[in-house]
């Protein structure tokens, strides 16, 4: 006989997950991990201060007026001068483009690439793109390779690897064939991942007429993914009489 599982049973569960001594999460975002490597370089913080920032008593600084300070919290060191801080917003997203385009620094070239927030705006003027970075020094192409890998991250490792490889090659019709069919591969995600949204969605709702679904039942439904199956769980709930028939039927059973 089919071993049925249980709302105590999911709840169970749910607290074992949540008092397991599980690894500590990584809570720095890769991306913004980019910027910290890139800028504790001191030639690429003064390039990017100096043409993005411009106040008139950066412009005389030398590589040898900076220090790094690798901390993440600086209070203890500048605590009594944070009231003569003045802290400035650079908004990469409304960055000129042309005023980007007046130099070809390790800066300037992943602020480009960053402001292209799409897989298809990346197939677009790819040829200026690898053009710049590959007159680059190798030390710098590399560095850019390396903020590169962040942004991608979440392909899988043979996409990953093979969209570097072409970057190095400067194939620029390769690449943009890639990102290409990245971006077919990501719609069609995209599509499916709507439909199992509006399919739980619409069960939701059918069980709604019938009562208040609790948090456990409402959240195992929320985590399905299949999309066949809560196609047949809609098609349950639309003809179910009550929430208990609903758990009966997709094989949850309420414990008294």
């Amino acid at each position: 006989m089919e071993k049925k599982n249980t709302i105590k049973d999911l709840e169970n569960t749910q607290k074992v997950h949540e008092n397991s001594d599980s690894p500590k999460q990584e809570t720095d975002n890769p991306h913004d991990k980019g910027y910290k490597r890139i800028f504790s370089i001191k030639k690429n913080f003064l390039d990017f201060i100096k043409k993005y920032i411009a106040f008139d008593w950066m412009m005389e600084l030398t590589e040898k007026d900076l220090e790094l300070i690798d901390k993440e919290f600086i209070t203890e060191l500048f605590g009594n001068y944070a009231v003569d801080f003045e802290y400035v917003l650079v908004s990469i997203k409304n960055l000129d483009t042309a005023q980007i385009r007046q130099s070809n620094t390790l800066v300037d070239n992943i602020f480009l690439a960053d402001k292209k927030r799409t897989r298809k705006e990346w197939t677009e003027n790819m040829t200026e793109l690898l053009q710049r970075i590959r007159e680059m020094e190798t030390e710098d192409l590399n560095e850019w390779i390396t903020w590169f890998s962040n942004v991608i991250r979440k392909l899988n490792e043979e996409e990953r690897t093979l969209l570097i490889e072409q970057i190095r090659k400067g194939d620029e019709r390769l690449m943009c064939s890639s990102f290409e069919r990245l971006l077919m591969k990501e719609n069609a995600q995209g599509r499916k991942q709507g439909k199992i949204e509006g399919k739980i969605e619409a069960v939701l709702e059918l069980l709604e007429e019938l009562g208040e679904p609790s948090e456990t039942l409402r959240k195992y439904i929320m985590e399905q993914t299949d999309l066949e199956l809560l196609s047949k769980w809609h098609k349950i709930a639309a003809r179910t009489e009550s929430i208990e028939e609903f758990e009966e039927s997709i094989g949850l059973v309420q414990l008294q």
